[in-house]
């Protein structure tokens, strides 16, 4: 929604607009970062409430309104091709390849892995939970923004009730990637695999006539399926 009243405003200021948004991401997840770190307040918790704050002032900045009428050359960010290859495509997979190697190949993705495993052991090695969590958090932030960004461009529209249970199919993305909700467990190419499996069932429930009412009501399922599926297996594991 910054972005798109940004352009209106100033048609030309595409790179002031999309920093804009991505900037009000990271603070965003700067806030979670804090409240989870220094608070102590269960993540989920911070961040459903942060994003219903954060939609409600959305309402109240667009009146329920949509935002548009800036310059339509912009939708090739949305709907573009970079050769063969789709521009979202493309931002995508670079989004991917970044995190992949932040993750694997980063001291700052290693911290991240201990702090999830076992936060009193990381602290204990010298490892700044505090800080990792904030960063983490800032990073999510500024990547739903970026999803938001790209969301905009390819319907050329601000809606404000735009991203309505993407929450939901995010979870169980990761799930089914076998991303642990408790931390330490999981990583980027789970969650690729989980969002691709999450899609191919949704469709194939679209191809075979599945009513779209019931999408939320699978994913749903799908979650706790994969969730009872993972803390099985941690007790095994823990028994063994």
């Amino acid at each position: 929604v910054v972005t798109a009243l940004i352009l209106q405003k100033y048609p030309g200021a595409l790179l002031l607009a999309v920093l804009a948004g991505l900037g009000l991401g990271a603070m965003a997840g700067l806030c979670n970062g804090l409240f989870i770190s220094k608070v102590g307040i269960n993540p989920f918790i911070t961040t459903l409430g942060m994003m219903v704050i954060i939609r409600g002032i959305v309402f109240v900045i667009t009146k329920g309104q949509s935002v548009y009428d800036f310059p339509f050359e912009y939708n090739v960010i949305g709907m573009g091709m970079y050769g063969y290859i789709p521009i979202p495509l493309t931002i995508w997979m670079l989004v991917v390849l970044f995190c992949y190697i932040l993750l694997k190949h980063t001291t700052f993705g290693q911290y991240v892995y201990a702090v999830g495993g076992n936060e009193k052991v990381a602290h204990l090695s010298g490892i700044n939970a505090d800080r990792m969590k904030v960063l983490a958090a800032m990073l999510c932030g500024t990547l739903a923004s970026l999803g938001g960004i790209v969301l905009l461009f390819r319907v050329m529209s601000a809606l404000p009730q735009a991203g309505n249970m993407y929450e939901l199919y995010a979870i169980a993305a990761t799930v089914l990637g076998g991303c642990a909700l408790g931390g330490g467990t999981g990583g980027v190419l789970g969650a690729v695999i989980g969002a691709l499996l999450l899609g191919v069932i949704i469709n194939g429930l679209h191809m075979v006539g599945v009513s779209a009412y019931w999408e939320a009501t699978i994913t749903g399922v799908i979650i706790i399926i994969a969730v009872s599926i993972d803390v099985v297996s941690q007790k095994l594991a823990s028994r063994s």
